[in-house]
């Protein structure tokens, strides 16, 4: 019964170890403190916290306090669409860039699609069967793919990435927030449910300084977090403890 459980935890901290390793999501890190105030953002922009309150409500959200972490997700379920949706500037302050926002796969980030091209689109519906097809507008456009996804956007000659470590040098581009269940979205009715998000991307090459976070702006709906290696490694720790638990009392 013992050599049972051992050998049970064992797979198990292997399985974590892959886990941790293979389609988790990066922490976005560095914090909230490179996002600008509405204060130092310059003439001609607009603050990503003033974005946030003219579409969702002063108090809704704190961009600088409430970013996740999060960098890769999946789908609610199989049988859901997850729609992504251009969130526009307050009329009169700002024009958003135009650019193509995309998926990529957690496990072979070379594996991409572009959804939106912002110049043309504000939204777009897609979902992955499960065998791993990729479906838009009701067909079959790719198949392979493992269902956990990251999003990329793209300006030029330059793409940012949800997660630090597919960014040139480990950047931090991309900060991440949770909409709550029952949060008004401006003219277009409640959120139900807490599979919906906030996304902002950031395109300047400076990690040193402030940014302002307003590059590309969308909201993700029906997606699921994918769990950061953080939380894996302290499931792991847990198990590592219930191991040395079990050997102390098998001496004894």
């Amino acid at each position: 019964m013992k050599k049972t459980l051992v050998t049970g935890l064992a797979v198990g901290l292997c399985s974590v170890a892959l886990m941790t390793g293979n389609a988790v999501a990066l922490p976005l890190g560095n914090g909230p403190s490179l996002i600008q105030t509405p204060a130092q953002i310059t003439s001609g922009q607009v603050a990503l916290q003033d974005v946030v309150d003219t579409n969702f409500g002063a108090g809704t959200i704190d961009v600088y306090n409430d970013q996740t972490g999060v960098g890769g997700w999946t789908q609610t379920d199989n049988g859901a669409e997850a729609y992504l949706v251009t969130l526009g500037y307050a009329a009169g302050t700002a024009t958003p860039f135009d650019g193509i926002l995309g998926i990529y796969d957690l496990n072979d980030s070379s594996k991409t699609w572009d959804l939106i091209s912002t110049a043309t689109e504000n939204e777009e519906g897609f979902r992955f069967l499960a065998n791993g097809d990729l479906k838009i507008d009701g067909a079959v456009v790719d198949s392979g793919w493992s269902g956990a996804f990251g999003f990329y956007f793209e300006i030029g000659n330059i793409t940012r990435f949800t997660e630090d470590d597919e960014n040139s040098g480990g950047g931090n581009y991309a900060a991440a927030y949770a909409i709550a269940d029952g949060v008004s979205w401006s003219g277009n009715g409640n959120f139900a449910g807490n599979d919906d998000w906030l996304l902002a991307f950031d395109m300047n090459n400076d990690l040193g300084v402030a940014r302002d976070f307003n590059d590309g702006v969308f909201i993700l709906e029906d997606m699921s977090a994918v769990p950061e290696p953080t939380t894996m490694l302290l499931f792991g720790t847990g198990l590592l403890g219930l191991a040395g638990f079990s050997r102390k009392r098998r001496k004894k």
